[in-house]
């Protein structure tokens, strides 16, 4: 058996699951360009007007997340391929990286005590609430 007859059937089904595989790449770039924009937002917090102004972000980047688990969860469990695509996505996706750079940036909002924003600081502990 050579290489184009073992490749075929694995192409045949990978493009029969183009839901599944869309789905969750769907979500991991929903992910990614949330987080970019929070983390843009909450690196340029430096006083409590763009603190009281990013309280919105982080409230939208919540409701962002809450929707992907809850469709994440009622998608249901993904199959051996299906786990194998989101390994992938995720491994050649930013969202590691972008994460930490987002809890970097609540320690440091934290440390300045969210900058005199009841917005903000109210923002947090709501969205940290729903989960």
């Amino acid at each position: 058996m050579n290489h184009l007859t073992a490749i075929l059937p694995l192409a045949a089904l990978l493009s029969a699951l183009p839901s599944c595989q869309s789905y969750y790449g769907q979500t991991i770039v929903r992910q990614t360009d949330g987080l970019s924009l929070l983390n843009t937002t909450l690196s340029n917090v430096n006083d409590k007007t763009t603190a009281d102004a990013a309280a919105l972000e982080v409230d939208r980047y919540g409701t962002l997340l809450m929707q992907d688990i809850r469709g994440l969860l009622a998608h249901g469990k993904p199959n051996l391929l299906e786990l194998y695509l989101l390994k992938n996505s995720y491994r050649d996706s930013n969202l590691k990286p972008m994460a930490k750079a987002t809890l970097s940036q609540i320690f440091r909002l934290y440390g300045q005590g969210f900058y005199g924003s009841a917005a903000l600081r109210q923002s947090f502990i709501s969205q940290l609430s729903k989960l």
